[in-house]
């Protein structure tokens, strides 16, 4: 029996239902995103909601941008985390600042340090170090622990690609470690006088290391 976008919506307000219709969704595309910004004017609950803006960010079309960003102001943590990730996925003008705003919401439970904010920002790569430094720079502890996480990913990641290391060797990890002391061994929870002193340094080597025009 064939099932319109309309009734696709709709099942994503039931759980049991919810996971098939996304998959449908998806699969129509930008087909299906006019039903699923009218079902997010006035949704059933809020699970439908969210149901919604995460289909929405699998299907990833350029006129969600304005519903992503709305998503944002909201009050509920998981809401504002896949506003932020859409406008990332979407590369948004904005995106970057998204991220660092909800850098701390909807935390994984089982690991405590990822977020979407900060799986976005990893994905950036270099070009997001800047906001990063800033992070880690914060008042708040979670957001420095956060930023020290995704600056290890994002550089390791860099001198991995770049130092080609041999097979079943710790050469990276070794280049990252010299590396981090020589920038002065940034710890989220150390001295506030050491965690400038370092962040300093790391903006020393982020400018050095910027491509020259």
């Amino acid at each position: 029996m064939h099932i319109s976008i309309v009734e696709l919506v709709e099942q994503l307000a039931d759980v049991k239902k919810r996971n098939a219709a996304r998959d449908e969704l998806v699969k129509l595309g930008d087909q299906a995103t006019a039903a699923l910004l009218s079902a997010a004017k006035s949704p059933r609950d809020i699970q439908q909601y969210k149901a919604v803006l995460r289909t929405l960010l699998l299907i990833k079309d350029a006129q969600t941008e304005d519903l992503f960003r709305q998503a944002l102001r909201s009050d509920d943590q998981e809401i504002r985390a896949i506003g932020a990730r859409g406008l990332h996925l979407l590369k948004a003008s904005d995106a970057l600042n998204a991220l660092q705003v909800t850098i701390n919401d909807s935390p994984d439970p089982l690991h405590f340090e990822q977020t979407p904010a900060v799986q976005s920002i990893l994905e950036l790569g270099t070009t997001a170090l800047p906001t990063v430094l800033t992070l880690m720079e914060s008042a708040d502890e979670r957001t420095r622990q956060r930023a020290q996480y995704v600056l290890a990913g994002v550089v390791l990641r860099d001198i991995t690609q770049r130092l080609l290391p041999r097979p079943l060797t710790n050469d990276a990890q070794a280049a990252w470690e010299d590396l981090r002391q020589a920038n002065g061994s940034y710890q989220w929870d150390g001295p506030e006088s050491m965690r400038r002193a370092s962040i300093d340094l790391w903006k020393l080597w982020l400018a050095r290391s910027a491509p020259k025009s």
